[in-house]
This record gives C-alpha cells, sequence and structure tokens, in this order.
C-alpha cells in the first residue's frame, strides 16, 4: 500500500464559515437566494489552505503575469 505524504497534515486549519456555508459545503444544501455560496465557502476553505501549504514567498502571483 502506497501511503501519499502530504506537508502539514496534521495541522488544523481554522475556517471561518457561516452555518449556510457549511451546510452548502457539507451536505450539498441549495440556498436558492444566494446559488453561489457554496462556490464561495470552497473559495475560502481553498485560499486557507494555500496560505498554510505555500508561503507568500512561493505563491504565484498571477495579477502580474502579463498574457
Amino acid at each position: 500500500m502506497s501511503y501519499l505524504y502530504i506537508p502539514k497534515g496534521n495541522q488544523k486549519l481554522t475556517v471561518e464559515l457561516t452555518v449556510k456555508e457549511a451546510m452548502a459545503i457539507s451536505s450539498g444544501v441549495h440556498f436558492r437566494e444566494n446559488p453561489r455560496l457554496a462556490a464561495e465557502a470552497r473559495k475560502k476553505v481553498r485560499e486557507q489552505m494555500d496560505s498554510l501549504l505555500m508561503p507568500q514567498s512561493i505563491q504565484l502571483q498571477y495579477h502580474l503575469l502579463e498574457v
């Protein structure tokens, strides 16, 4: 059996979500008044994971790229 190594894998991650956001990403509840609620909550989690796993010095600064 092979194991995947995740740096800082046992470190706790704290994300502040509203009850509605937590329900939207954990159980898939859809809120008609705000259909983007789940996407915004996932974005909050992703941003916290990025800040924990990748220090600011090695993150890509997409807004500085000339495309």
